[in-house]
């Protein structure tokens, strides 16, 4: 996702389809300031939503995050 923004995160993450084993990968998850109040914000209200089962499966020094769905 390369949404860099909270609401354009969370119109796709309130619209997305996943089926196990889908990767999603955040272009801009951490390291630049706020980024508490974009896409982190909406990916763990997305979590909180939806109870979501997932992993952690790569992170960059840059701030790209990957985490994959398991159902």
């Amino acid at each position: 996702l390369d949404c860099d923004l909270y609401q354009s995160t969370k119109d796709v993450l309130d619209k997305i389809v996943l089926n196990d084993g889908a990767v999603l990968l955040f272009d801009d998850m951490t390291g630049y300031e706020f980024c508490q109040d974009h896409q982190m914000k909406a990916w763990f209200e997305f979590l909180e939503e939806t109870e979501l089962d997932f992993e952690y499966i790569a992170r960059t020094p840059k701030g790209q995050l990957a985490a994959r769905v398991k159902l």
